[in-house]
């Protein structure tokens, strides 16, 4: 990916594109599943902005604790 700062890839590749493909590949985890006879797996969504943002405010609270 190029054109993005520092700052814009790395939220692109921890929440945008994860929460962009994720609801893809529960589907087709459900279809393959369910083809094979299995009982269904409903995955729950995910969040992937909030956990971007909760996993920031955790590093920074570990490099203000180790200044």
């Amino acid at each position: 990916m190029a054109g993005f700062e520092e700052r814009q890839l790395h939220h692109a590749l921890g929440a945008f594109c994860p929460g962009t493909l994720f609801p893809y590949a529960r589907e087709t985890i459900d279809s393959v599943i369910t083809k094979g006879s299995f009982n269904p797996v409903m995955l729950a969504p995910i969040n992937f902005d909030a956990l971007y943002l909760e996993n920031l405010q955790q590093q920074q609270k570990a490099t203000e604790t180790a200044q």
